[in-house]
């Protein structure tokens, strides 16, 4: 892949950038974390010193009628001269007029369809609009979409410096300073399966919490209660039975009390890591030359947070190399960790899905 250093943008040049813009927000509108925003500013100013006209284009959310308005709004804040385009499919000439020292933001590629069914007239349009082409947009890389796939290979194309630092640091995994510890949370053993499997050949531990451990502490033959297991059958005896792995020993139930092992009952919901485990990753987070964590390891969106934020703030303050990603992980990172923190993925599933495939992501492809 070659980066926007060597993209020899001219002055007047129209520059499509693939960006990482679907960042979450509150019932009001407003934006939570705007990590993805600040990451791709950079990227958005080498464009405009070289007097490149920067043209964002990106997904918000997962459905039709999301909207980039609260992002223009923030670019705007930020201090960027910043324009929303609209209905700019089919091709519209009157909207191929653009300003210098101007961000112009494409409303969300997904209210076309022709985005994620990567249709050639959609990837045809877009790139009218363009003379280079910039992904930064790790985020979505292993999704092959029209934006990420398709519109490289119609235009002279290069990565961001957040994408290429993205590669860079993820790529850690694959040779990886020891010992390496992986933790991992979240739900969806179902999809999940395979990459723990390869995490098991990389790392020198996996600790699995969230939702993730429940059907493994069941394939060790513990009782997990009323917890939540996945919808599909799936049998998971292999991994459950690696001496690498390690699972918690106690729990936070649906009371919030601690339960041991021997405790949990029938109507038991594992809802948290408890603090004798917690302690234990920490201890295991002192030992480690490299940790990496995607996911949370409690239900953290209804306020069991005890042990993802115990991990974030010791790895901001641990002397091993830290990377960290996952949405709900995030949000157990305010300014201080973050600074703590070596490096913060934006990818979320596309994180796990670059460690699973060994770096081999669709974008990335249609990059080389």
């Amino acid at each position: 892949m070659n980066t926007i250093s060597e993209s020899d943008i001219q002055p007047g040049n129209r520059v499509i950038i693939r960006s990482s813009l679907n960042v979450s927000l509150n019932n009001d509108g407003q934006i939570v974390d705007d990590l993805r925003l600040r990451r791709i500013t950079d990227t958005i100013d080498i464009v405009i010193s070289a007097g490149g006209m920067p043209i964002l284009i990106s997904h918000i959310k997962n459905d039709q009628g999301s909207t980039m308005k609260p992002v223009v709004n923030w670019f705007k804040e930020f201090g960027y001269n910043t324009i929303l385009i609209s209905d700019y499919y089919p091709f519209d000439e009157l909207k191929n007029n653009f300003l210098p020292n101007t961000v112009y933001v494409f409303e969300n590629l997904r209210d076309y369809p022709g985005e994620k069914n990567n249709e050639e007239s959609f990837t045809t349009d877009l790139a009218k609009y363009g003379d280079v082409y910039i992904n930064e947009s790790f985020d979505a890389a292993h999704r092959a979409h029209a934006s990420t796939v398709a519109l490289p290979k119609l235009l002279p194309s290069f990565v961001g410096l957040n994408f290429a630092a993205e590669v860079f640091e993820l790529s850690k995994v694959f040779e990886p300073d020891r010992p390496f510890t992986f933790i991992i949370g979240g739900a969806k053993i179902e999809t999940k399966a395979p990459l723990i499997r390869k995490l098991l050949e990389k790392a020198d531990k996996v600790f699995v919490g969230g939702a993730l451990m429940n059907p493994l502490l069941a394939a060790r033959g513990i009782n997990v209660g009323n917890s939540k297991m996945p919808e599909v059958d799936i049998d998971v005896s292999d991994i459950a039975a690696s001496e690498k792995l390690v699972l918690p020993i106690d729990f936070i139930d649906q009371n919030r009390d601690v339960v041991t092992i021997d405790q949990i009952s029938d109507d038991t919901q594992l809802l948290d890591v408890g603090p004798d485990s917690t302690a234990q990753l920490l201890e295991l987070i002192s030992t480690s030359k490299l940790v990496v964590w995607n996911g949370p390891l409690g239900l953290y969106e209804q306020g069991y947070v005890d042990s993802t934020d115990a991990v974030a703030q010791t790895l901001s303050q641990s002397d091993c190399y830290s990377i960290i990603g996952g949405g709900d992980t995030l949000a157990a990172v305010d300014d201080a960790v973050e600074q703590g923190i070596n490096w913060i993925s934006t990818g979320g599933g596309a994180m796990l899905d670059f460690i699973e495939s060994d770096g081999d992501l669709p974008a990335i492809k249609a990059l080389q």
